[in-house]
């Protein structure tokens, strides 16, 4: 090697070594940590200043939110023996399908002919009511007969009361005749005695003949008398007579009225035991139709719960469970107590299911991906058995198309994030250090954060 080169050998490595010399100065690496020091708290700030969705989280499950499309167990309504199923689990059904066909087990129900009899029953009570009816227009027609006979001898009787009246006037007057009669003979007799015994002017035949006369108008007057307490005693007849009829005519109308009365009770009675045998006649054939058991709502049976032919059941015992095919799904959230005053009417939510992929983030729904919008429609005012509080929650048709992921069964998990108030990050981490609830705001607030006004 003749070193000529203007370069030393080891130039090179002098070069690199002095290099990392000037870089390791204290004022040269002082100004880059200044620098990013800076520009970090540039972008913590940058980030503390981002805006974040205050939410508050809930478990949940999807639900019908309707009772009608709700899985829905059938129950028997009479104690019975399986005798055949129709259905098999899985099945698609209509209203009104033959689910199950049972047989009677009780003792009282096993005659074959019990509707028929029973019917026989009925038939013979309606002919005993209408009997009891035709009595009672027969005893009716009796008493408006008695009536009319009662009427007629009474009128009859008044009649010889005034006869008997009239001829006691008369026998009276010939009374009154007959006295002054005797007056007149009387005195016609005491001038014939002084005539006859005084002067001797009258002849002894008219004297005699004035004393026949004195006699002959006693007689009368005797027998006018006589014939006035006829009279008299004939008047009081009457009178007893009018009094007996009507007493008497009184006596049958009572009994009648009372037969009127025993008849309608009678008809009542019949009425009534007619009425429980219709009603007896309705429960047996209600019976009957029971031992069909028939789907109350179209939909497909999910679960068959009493298995077998031959197995006796009991009235309320559930034998399947039916599931609408047409539910409208609803999701049921349970918040916490201290959440509760932050739910409203018309809060959004973005909801989670159970089997469908999302990447959520809590803060920014608008980033997150497969969640889906929702409403809260129904905030519970009583706590369940689990110290929560629910939530039901149904799709918001004002974000996105409104419509949740199908199909969506009945009773699948969810997970919701009902959306409060926009805040920046860095408060919502130091809310959260400090453990300090969620801003709390009404509806009309929130819908002044969007700016509208009501």
């Amino acid at each position: 090697m003749l070193n000529i080169s203007p370069f030393p050998k080891n130039f090179e490595e002098r070069s690199n070594a002095s290099n990392s010399m000037i870089r390791l100065r204290p004022e040269q690496r002082g100004r880059k940590l200044i620098r990013n020091f800076f520009i970090g708290i540039i972008v913590l700030i940058g980030i503390l200043l981002l805006p974040w969705t205050q939410n508050v989280s809930a478990d949940g499950m999807v639900i019908s939110r309707f009772p009608d499309k709700k899985p829905q167990q059938v129950n028997i309504m009479i104690d019975g023996r399986i005798a055949k199923w129709h259905v098999y689990e899985g099945q698609v059904i209509e209203v009104g399908d033959t689910l199950l066909q049972l047989e009677e087990v009780k003792p009282e129900y096993l005659d074959p002919q019990l509707v028929s009899r029973t019917k026989t029953l009925i038939e013979a009570k309606s002919l005993s009511i209408q009997a009891y009816r035709d009595k009672l227009i027969a005893l009716q027609q009796q008493e408006e007969a008695l009536i009319q006979s009662r009427d007629f001898e009474l009128a009859q009787a008044r009649l010889k009361i005034r006869q008997s009246r009239q001829k006691v006037s008369a026998d009276s007057a010939g009374v009154a005749q007959a006295e002054l009669d005797v007056k007149i003979a009387q005195q016609r007799l005491e001038r014939a005695e002084e005539l006859y015994y005084g002067d001797g002017l009258l002849t002894t035949t008219d004297f005699e003949s004035r004393s026949l006369k004195r006699q002959e108008a006693d007689a009368k007057l005797v027998k006018a008398n006589n014939d006035l307490a006829s009279s008299g005693q004939s008047f009081e007849m009457a009178v007893i007579e009018v009094n007996r009829k009507a007493a008497e005519f009184a006596d049958k109308i009572a009994k009648n009225s009372s037969d009127q009365a025993t008849t309608a009770a009678n008809i009542q009675d019949a009425i009534a035991e007619k009425t429980k045998l219709e009603n007896t006649l309705a429960n047996y054939e209600r019976r009957q139709t029971g031992q069909t058991v028939l789907a109350p709502q179209g939909g497909r049976v999910i679960q068959t719960l009493s298995s077998g032919v031959g197995e006796i059941v009991k009235s309320g015992t559930a034998i399947a469970t039916i599931q609408p095919l047409d539910f409208v799904e609803a999701c049921e959230l349970y918040v916490e107590a201290m959440d509760v005053p932050l739910m409203h009417r018309g809060a959004h939510v973005r909801l989670q299911f159970d089997g469908w992929p999302a990447l959520v983030f809590s803060g920014w729904p608008s980033a997150s991906v497969g969640t889906f919008a929702g409403q809260v429609v129904s905030v519970d005012q009583v706590i369940n058995d689990r110290g929560k509080y629910r939530v039901i929650v149904v799709p918001d048709s004002t974000e996105g198309d409104g419509h949740w992921p199908r199909p969506l069964s009945i009773g699948s998990g969810a997970f919701g994030m009902i959306m409060l108030q926009n805040v920046p990050l860095g408060y919502e981490l130091w809310r959260q250090l400090n453990g300090f609830p969620p801003e709390f705001y009404t509806p009309q607030q929130a819908k002044g954060d969007k700016g509208e006004k009501k």
